[in-house]
Order: C-alpha cells, then structure tokens, then sequence
C-alpha cells in the first residue's frame, strides 16, 4: 500500500492551519495595536480640550476681574465628541478644578485652576460648547 497521498494531504492541512494561526494572530496583535492607539489618541485629545477649557475659565475671570462692564459672557467652541466618543466636562469649585471624563480611557486628565477662579457652583456638562457668564464676580458655565 502506499502512503504519500495521505502524507501529502496531511501536509497540505498542516500548511493551512499554520496560516490560520498566523493570521489570527496578527489581526489579533493589530486590533490590541489600533485600540491602544485610539485611546492614547482620546487622551491627547482630552488633555488639549482640558486646557482650552482651563483657558476660557481664567480668560474669563481675568476679563471680569478687570472689567467695569457688570454682565460678561463668552462662548468656548469646543468640540462634541473626540475620537468618535462623547466625554463630559466636570468643574470642581473646591479645589477649582477641571476634569474631562471619556469612557475609553480609564484615567482623565485633571486641571488645577488655581485660587484666582471663582465658580458660582459645580458642574457636570456633556462635551461641546460651553458659554461662561458672570453673577455677582463668579463664574458660571453652561452648554453653549
């Protein structure tokens, strides 16, 4: 009896599930690769939007620390969503303070604002445009 026929196609199985392997873990190794991208790329973005944010606040109370006018009120364009996902913007008053919240990233990025900003209150606010106002000296925050 002979035997190579078998041995071939044995071979042949051998070959194509060494490929399945192979391909597996490749996009395996890309998918992990492209998530771990996606999010130090949120939390980039995050960082930037943090500060723009922490900009407004202090440009704000600067201009109302220094103005004679009694009512102020700017509109920060910030964007919605970064990195196809929504993120929420939370302002602390004691310590003033910002926090932008995604869930793709477990850790957020945190911004002191120091004494010199004075919050009428704390707030929880979706992503996108905020419009900062004065009352009485502080500061107040709410969508734009």
């Amino acid at each position: 009896m002979d035997d190579r026929a078998a041995s071939t196609v044995f071979a042949h199985a051998l070959v194509i599930a060494i490929a399945l392997i192979l391909l597996v873990v490749a996009f395996t190794a890309a998918t992990t690769y492209l998530d771990n991208e996606r999010d130090r790329v949120v939390n980039t973005q995050l960082e930037v939007v943090n500060e723009r944010v922490a900009g407004c606040l202090q440009s704000a109370q600067r201009t109302v620390d220094s103005a004679s006018a009694p009512t102020y009120e700017k509109t920060c364009d910030l964007p919605r969503r970064i990195a196809g996902t929504s993120y929420t913007i939370d302002i602390e008053t004691s310590p003033a303070s910002i926090t932008l919240r995604s869930d793709r990233v477990p850790r957020s990025p945190t911004i002191d604002l120091g004494p010199t900003v004075s919050l009428a209150a704390e707030y929880e606010l979706p992503g996108g445009p905020i419009t900062v106002s004065n009352s009485g000296g502080d500061l107040e925050v709410t969508n734009g």
